[in-house]
């Protein structure tokens, strides 16, 4: 697990300062991440209500990847202009089909009309706080430290560290952008 300590001492180290709080840079650094691509996900199971179509969503949801009702096939993701059309036009119920996002809502197409399982597989942006913990594992370290250090230089009006610490962090954000879009390739062994 990352702590917050072990940044600001890379952070001293890379720079030769001896700053004590550097939170703001953190969190901006964390968000700046977690923004970027789907690094940080999650999985909940929520149940639907009869007669309700609209659902909150977590506090840091970014964005839907799956839903299943009780384990079926995945519900299809629509727009919300689509979605709002089709409810002006049917007072349908039954098991839901479609879903749509807006504002941290989810909308499904119909009223359920009874109380269905939602499995959610979703994205979330880093919280706010992180006095609880830094939420990225040890893949992310050197991202998270050249991230905060650009931005411990730009505070600094530091730009040519900036520059040069930035250009690092974008470097090891592609490689873990990378490292996620890859995909398992299996070789077939003859043993002889």
């Amino acid at each position: 697990m990352i702590e917050v300590a072990e940044i600001l001492a890379a952070t001293n180290a890379a720079l030769a300062r001896n700053e004590t709080n550097i939170d703001d840079q953190i969190k901006a650094t964390l968000f700046d991440i977690s923004a970027r691509d789907d690094f940080l996900t999650r999985e909940a199971i929520r149940n639907t209500v009869a007669n309700e179509y609209i659902y909150s969503m977590p506090e840091d949801f970014k964005d839907m990847s799956i839903i299943k009702l009780d384990d079926r096939e995945p519900l299809k993701r629509v727009t919300f202009e689509t979605l709002q059309i089709y409810h002006a036009n049917t007072s349908q119920i039954g098991e839901p089909e479609y879903y749509a996002i807006k504002n941290k809502y989810l909308w499904l197409d119909i009223l359920p009309d009874d109380v269905y399982e939602m499995r959610m597989w979703y994205s979330i942006y880093h919280p706010e706080a992180i006095a609880d913990g830094i939420l990225f594992e040890n893949e992310f370290r050197e991202a998270i430290y050249e991230g905060v250090i650009a931005r411990v230089c730009q505070k600094f009006e530091d730009w040519q560290g900036t520059q040069a610490h930035m250009a690092l962090y974008e470097k090891h954000i592609e490689v873990r952008k990378q490292a996620m879009e890859k995909t398992l390739h299996f070789q077939k062994y003859n043993d002889l």
